[in-house]
């Protein structure tokens, strides 16, 4: 028989039986009075303990419960981190089953205030560093160079004397420097990045003038260089929350270094002027690898930034985020990151936000980029949700909000449902997988016209298997596969609450309800000048994080 048909019998019966004769026995009754619906609770063992009359036996979450002489019953349960449902289900002397259920949160909890240190760590290896490298060399240009070069010139100047006359005077500028694109390389180890490289093809057009023996003279002079080959070592700190890359230990030289100066007069400026000059172009290029190199990857790395304005579910949510700390191993450079999560319109409630542990992640060292993003991220957002009232539902099928088929089952054809949570949703892993969970979810359901009764309460617990997506530049928790506990704590159809619960639990859609919250996502990091591509976004194996993976590539 369906639960739809014993509802039918039990109804039928209720209304055609006469008063109940104070002198007849009480009904059998059962209840439970620790813990308390949507309490807060330490992970472990907890007791509970509740009272009940007429029955058998009483079983909390499938064990024996002890009941003293009047009725009184106690015992125990381990909640694990997370939410649990803790159930008291008894026998009746006829055999009848009564239950109760409570909806309860468990871990360790701590104000939504300030930030999450290390709520995401972020991965550079050397095929990040690569690409990193290669977008800074091709920003580098000669305008550098040419710029700084006219409050320098003349770059040499000076007067040659034979038996106590002068004989030759001579002064240059540099007029202008090309070159090639850069080819830059950092290798990581030993807690800085080596870099190295080579500017191609460098040409400088310099202009000499002077007097030999009496006779002005005045030439362009043409110097080149198949390369410069540039060395050093660079080192990443995080200071008052950016990065900041310093370098130290630069040295350029000219490979292949040629000259023309046919067109000077005598050959003692030959050595003497051009190597001045060459000192002099590698003053210059060092000199732009010290200015320009830090500051472009200061700014590529300031833009690994997921401090922004977003929304979730529909409402504004502010994430803000700092370098907490940088540090280089033998595979590349690792970023930790400081950030909160903040709805505007979030008011305190509960006890706060549930932690995670704090678990090491394991970062992929062969992928261009990979990070970790810590469920205590995750757990502010969702609590600010809630606190905001942003998981609040309400539908109703008159201004077609609710579509009336969900109404069906209750033999009604319009009405109106409201959502409200007592308990924060959270995030906690089970069995190595993410699941958002949920208690003390407060379902209202008004049904008018129904055939059956106009009201029902249903305290409803769900466990959400989620699944991880790249999406549009987010990361999206997907809802799969939904498990609901679930209690009709109130109801006016003139049965008992337990004989209304089954019915629900075989009849309403509530999963199909709980899909219209929809999908939970928030952003990924991005690079200045950089896109990701191939994300794949995981389970960390080191627990208590969201992993991804990306290469990285030139921004078109």
């Amino acid at each position: 028989m369906t639960a739809l048909s014993l509802l039918a019998l039990s109804l039928a019966c209720s209304k055609d039986k006469t008063p109940v004769d104070a002198d007849l026995p009480a009904k059998p009754l059962l209840s439970l009075d620790s813990p308390m619906p949507a309490s807060w609770m330490a992970a472990g063992p907890v007791p509970v303990s509740g009272g009940s009359r007429d029955l058998r036996n009483v079983k909390i979450n499938g064990i024996e419960a002890t009941i003293g002489a009047g009725g009184d019953f106690a015992g125990q349960v381990t909640l694990k981190e997370g939410v649990s449902v803790v159930e008291a289900r008894g026998l009746s002397l006829d055999g009848d089953e009564l239950w109760v259920r409570h909806g309860v949160l468990a871990g360790q909890f701590e104000a939504p205030e300030g930030r999450i240190d290390e709520a995401a760590v972020v991965r550079l290896n050397q095929g990040g560093l690569d690409t990193l490298t290669g977008m800074v060399g091709g920003l580098l240009d000669a305008e550098t160079i040419n710029s700084a070069l006219s409050g320098m010139n003349p770059i040499y100047e000076d007067a040659y004397g034979f038996w106590g006359w002068d004989a030759v005077t001579i002064a240059a500028n540099i007029e202008q420097v090309r070159f090639g694109a850069p080819v830059l390389a950092l290798e990581p180890g030993s807690g800085k990045l080596r870099l190295s490289g080579s500017i191609p093809s460098l040409q400088v057009d310099a202009y000499a003038w002077g007097d030999a023996v009496g006779i002005d003279f005045d030439s362009d002079v043409d110097l080149w260089a198949s390369s410069a080959d540039v060395s050093g070592s660079l080192s990443i700190e995080a200071r008052d929350g950016k990065l900041e890359a310093t370098l130290s230990e630069v040295q350029v030289s000219l490979i292949g270094f040629g000259y023309d100066t046919s067109l000077l007069p005598g050959s003692i400026e030959d050595y003497i002027l051009v190597d001045t000059l060459r000192a002099t172009i590698e003053e210059q290029v060092l000199a732009m690898v010290e200015e320009q190199v830090p500051a472009m990857l200061d700014e590529a790395l300031a833009g690994l930034d997921i401090s922004l304005e977003t929304e979730l579910l529909g409402s504004p949510l502010s994430i803000e985020a700092i370098f907490q700390d940088a540090s280089i191993d033998n595979d590349g450079l690792l970023l930790s990151l400081g950030m909160a999560a903040d709805m505007p319109a979030a008011h305190s409630r509960g006890e706060g936000v549930l932690r995670s542990g704090m678990g090491e992640p394991t970062l992929d060292r062969n992928a261009d980029l990979s990070a970790a993003f810590r469920d205590d991220l995750l757990n502010r957002m969702l609590f600010e949700a809630w606190a905001a009232d942003v998981l609040s539902l309400s539908m109703n099928t008159y201004d077609g909000s609710l579509q009336s088929f969900l109404l069906i089952p209750l033999r009604a054809t319009e009405g109106s449902i409201e959502v409200k949570a007592e308990l924060p949703p959270v995030l906690v892993e089970v069995d190595g997988e993410p699941q958002v969970q949920v208690a003390e979810l407060m379902v209202t359901i008004e049904t008018p016209d129904g055939e059956l009764g106009t009201r029902l309460l249903i305290a409803v617990a769900a466990f959400v298997d989620v699944g991880l997506v790249h999406e549009d530049g987010e990361i999206a928790l997907e809802m799969g596969e939904v498990e609901l506990s679930l209690m009709v704590r109130e109801s006016d159809w003139g049965a008992s609450n337990e004989a209304v619960t089954a019915l629900v639990e075989e009849m309403l859609p509530l999963e199909t309800m709980l899909a219209l919250v929809g999908n939970l996502s928030f952003p990924i990091p991005a690079i200045q000048g950089l896109s990701l591509e191939g994300v794949q976004v995981t389970r960390d194996r080191g627990g208590d994080h969201i992993g991804m993976t990306a290469s990285l590539a030139v921004a078109q």
